[in-house]
């Protein structure tokens, strides 16, 4: 079955929390290419580039963590929801210090090659802070009892979100279990949306 193709507009708090991952990603995206800028004028070697990057992918995570942490109780409470931010910190920091180490290590891969290298900086450093928050945002909705979220849709979403919304099956959105993962590709900006009923 062919996914519909109506565009229905995000609310106003799909807005917001496209404006709130689209600001951390901006940063983040500043911060890399900065850091590869530095590095391409010999400011850093090799490993200090890798290993500064891969912080400031770790300190962007946890700061979309702790953004989702505060939208998702603002979510709650619109909702009529009593919600207080949980504190949630990143699922498992040695895991992510791993895998963010890897990514990392697989961008370096190009260093001979500067000018391939900061699209793919770019694309890492804007879709790590959202992912977070996405992750994050489930998370906290889990934590609170909730019992799932369907899929708020970005402003211009791809082939794929429209499909993972699944109105085909359900006009209002498939409703994904309260726990389970957000699935998510770079440069998406979908919301997880609470479901109490």
């Amino acid at each position: 079955m062919t996914a519909p193709t109506e565009q229905v507009p995000p609310s106003a708090e799909g807005v917001l929390f496209q404006q709130y991952a689209d600001s951390l990603a901006t940063l983040a995206e500043r911060a890399g290419v900065a850091l590869l800028a530095q590095w391409i004028a010999g400011a850093l070697s090799d490993m200090a580039w890798q290993t500064q990057l891969a912080r400031l992918f770790i300190r962007v995570n946890r700061g979309g963590t702790v953004v989702a942490d505060l939208y998702a109780a603002r979510q709650l409470r619109l909702m009529g929801i009593e919600a207080s931010p949980l504190g949630l910190s990143l699922p498992d920091d040695v895991a992510e210090v791993q895998r963010l180490t890897k990514a990392v290590t697989t961008l370096s891969e190009a260093l001979d090659d500067p000018e391939s290298l900061e699209p793919r900086v770019v694309r890492v450093a804007r879709s790590e802070p959202v992912n977070a928050m996405q992750q994050g945002v489930v998370r906290a909705y889990a934590e609170h009892g909730v019992g799932g979220y369907r899929r708020g849709l970005d402003a211009d979403p791809c082939e794929l979100c429209v499909w993972l919304a699944k109105k085909h099956l359900d006009p209002a959105g498939y409703i994904y279990a309260a726990g389970t993962p957000f699935h998510r590709h770079p440069g998406c900006q979908c919301e997880p949306v609470p479901v109490t009923a």
